[in-house]
């Protein structure tokens, strides 16, 4: 519900509701007194095979030590990363985290700027808040798996709307140089709207924080370049 009383349902959550299923939770089948016969759903899996850590586009999702004893298959603990996330887009960016554990179990520790920026309307929308806290803890030899996650609220306050855009210029020195002095991975998932307001405050802050004097254009067009290799990678939806 908005704040002005109006009801909004979720697209493909409202229509799932209304289908009815064939089988139970525990998997048996559902003895339905409805004349109705199940729901078919019908769906598609849209693929993105390059939203991977730095290295991995080429790897198997079922990674073998055999795999991961070349140096490329390392690439993840080495690089830095500034990762935007809204709403659902949070989703893949558990499998990124998910896999750094893994490889720094077999690997190591690696101290390198990992920055995730998570915009959602209000702390209850927070998804998997608790684990994200314990990825910025100390850990070991006092690293930290995550260096920061920087929530964005965008309801909370009900005057001002902010969004991720606009927090990014808050921290803009801190972008700039994980993104220039450390030449970081930039991965973005969430509303194609969204995501296109990140790619156009990214080139801003270059503009802004380089010292290169950079017009905007010039700037957007830096930025089209890190695209085309594979620097900054996008899943966008809606």
């Amino acid at each position: 519900m908005t704040p002005r009383g109006v009801v909004r349902k979720g697209i493909c959550s409202n229509y799932l509701q209304q289908t009815l299923p064939k089988l139970s939770p525990d998997g048996k089948l559902i003895q339905s007194t409805f004349p109705r016969k199940p729901s078919q759903v019908r769906l598609f899996i849209s693929p993105n095979p390059h939203f991977r850590l730095p290295g991995q586009d080429s790897l198997s999702i079922n990674m073998t030590r055999e795999m991961l004893s070349g140096g490329d298959a390392y690439l993840p603990l080495n690089s830095s990363l500034l990762m935007f996330a809204v709403g659902s887009g949070i989703a893949p960016f558990r499998a990124f985290w998910e896999e750094l554990e893994f490889l720094e179990r077999s690997q190591g520790n690696v101290q390198v700027e990992r920055v995730l920026f998570m915009g959602c309307r209000s702390s209850s929308d927070f998804l998997y808040a608790k684990e994200l806290q314990s990825l910025t803890s100390q850990r070991g030899r006092g690293n930290k798996l995550l260096t920061a996650v920087i929530p964005v609220y965008s309801r909370e306050n009900v005057v001002v709307k902010r969004y991720i855009q606009d927090v990014m210029l808050d921290y803009e020195d801190m972008i700039y140089s994980i993104l220039n002095d450390d030449n970081a991975f930039v991965y973005m998932c969430g509303s194609t709207r969204s995501c296109q307001g990140i790619e156009s405050t990214l080139a801003s802050i270059l503009q802004s924080c380089g010292e290169d004097d950079l017009t905007f254009i010039q700037a957007t067009n830096r930025i089209k370049e890190y695209k085309e290799f594979g620097r900054i990678k996008q899943d966008m939806f809606g």
